[in-house]
């Protein structure tokens, strides 16, 4: 991939963080400002959850509040590699737009995954969580 002196990182394993240059951060272009729209839109979603789960008095939430800020991970990198998807066709480099394309095809091969992986581990509390019934016994 071609780099300018713009610098954008998405970290998915904790917090989003996104880094312009100074000098870019005078001239962005239309794409580099959406980029910046959506990442910021993002973190301040996840911020509100984050709040949520702090003030939980009760914790059975929690786990359902962690999968939203996860949801919110995966969507933020999808609208941003659609994003790069369309300036990289717009500009005709087939190169960035073959990657990309890959990137978003395993990003969404990787979702359909995890999704039944989700649904295996929320059957699996459900059934370790006795019923009212086995508690009585």
């Amino acid at each position: 991939m071609k780099t300018n002196k713009k610098i954008l990182t998405l970290l998915l394993c904790g917090s989003l963080t996104l880094t312009l240059s100074a000098q870019n951060q005078k001239q962005q272009n239309p794409a580099e400002t959406e980029i910046k729209k959506i990442v910021l839109e993002g973190q301040e979603q996840i911020k509100k959850i984050q709040t949520q789960i702090q003030n939980l008095k009760n914790r059975s939430q929690e786990f359902e509040l962690q999968k939203q800020i996860e949801q919110i991970k995966k969507n933020v990198e999808t609208e941003v590699l659609k994003t790069r998807l369309r300036v990289a066709q717009a500009k005709n480099d087939l190169q960035l737009v073959t990657e990309i394309q890959k990137a978003l095809e395993n990003f969404s091969s990787n979702q359909k995954g995890e999704t039944l992986q989700t649904k295996r581990e929320i059957q699996n509390q459900q059934k370790s969580v006795p019923t009212q019934t086995e508690t009585r016994r």
